[in-house]
């Protein structure tokens, strides 16, 4: 479990620097340039994955349902692509702080549609946690306005 939290701070860790990255970027490009240079190295490094995940993807190929095809494809397309293009725009022209705070409030909705779609409970920790992070949100947003 330890390990667990250890590669969940790593990602976050990534996240949150590439925010500033890309502000850094988006101050000399626009917010579609970046996002097609980004996809482009995204598919390059995908296809570079899937050739050393040859074996497993062969596997998993023949137990893939149309159903399977379809939630991937609306992950790829909303979560992926137009989330992503949508964080661009927005960090170009705003304060990287509050772009990655609401950005990264995804856990409120992740709580709900794990509720809704597939049956998992929301336990009175987690709730606190999902209060607490908007609360910070609230705080950074706020204080932002402040200081323009």
């Amino acid at each position: 479990m330890e390990l667990l939290y250890f590669q969940g701070l790593l990602i976050a860790f990534l996240w949150g620097i590439s925010v500033t990255v890309q502000k850094y970027v988006l101050k000399d490009i626009d917010a579609s340039t970046y996002q097609v240079i980004g996809s482009f190295i995204y598919f390059i490094t995908t296809l570079l994955f899937g050739l050393y995940n040859y074996d497993k993807i062969k596997t998993d190929s023949e137990n893939i349902t149309m159903k399977n095809i379809l939630c991937i494809l609306f992950v790829s397309l909303f979560g992926s692509f137009f989330a992503n293009l949508y964080f661009n725009i927005l960090l170009k022209d705003n304060s990287s702080s509050i772009v990655g705070a609401l950005a990264y409030t995804a856990p409120l909705f992740t709580l709900f549609a794990s509720y809704f779609f597939l049956n998992e409970d929301i336990s009175l920790m987690s709730a606190i946690g999902i209060i607490v992070t908007i609360c910070g949100v609230i705080i950074l947003i706020v204080d932002d306005n402040l200081n323009s």
